[in-house]
């Protein structure tokens, strides 16, 4: 039961991140169209990583650390405190700071 909960809050992240990113791009000045193009590096970069940190022969660094340690906690827990941090810090420096030069230099493409 708590695995389908964390796949429902995976799955209402990224439909919440498919749709305010056009608007949040068009904030800072971008077009909206650079949206999808973010969303292909996005789906690219999950596949990259899937494969290094998965099971899959190409990388499997936390099968690997599982095998040489008995666990894969900490590749885990690294994420799961990257992610979370990164999923608060960004909605709230866009939100409660200016959009500014320096701001407007994380987003690329500018």
């Amino acid at each position: 039961m708590v695995l389908v909960g964390l796949q429902g809050a995976i799955t209402l992240t990224w439909w919440v991140d498919n749709a305010y990113l056009p608007q949040l791009l068009t904030q800072f000045g971008f077009p909206a169209s650079l949206a999808a193009g973010l969303m292909v590096i996005e789906n690219a970069l999950a596949v990259v990583m899937e494969a290094l940190m998965g099971d899959f022969p190409l990388g499997g660094l936390s099968v690997q650390n599982q095998l040489k340690f008995g666990t894969r906690f900490p590749f885990i827990s690294i994420d799961v405190i990257l992610s979370s941090t990164l999923f608060v810090a960004i909605p709230c420096l866009t939100t409660f700071v200016p959009p500014s030069e320096v701001i407007r230099g994380i987003l690329p493409f500018r």
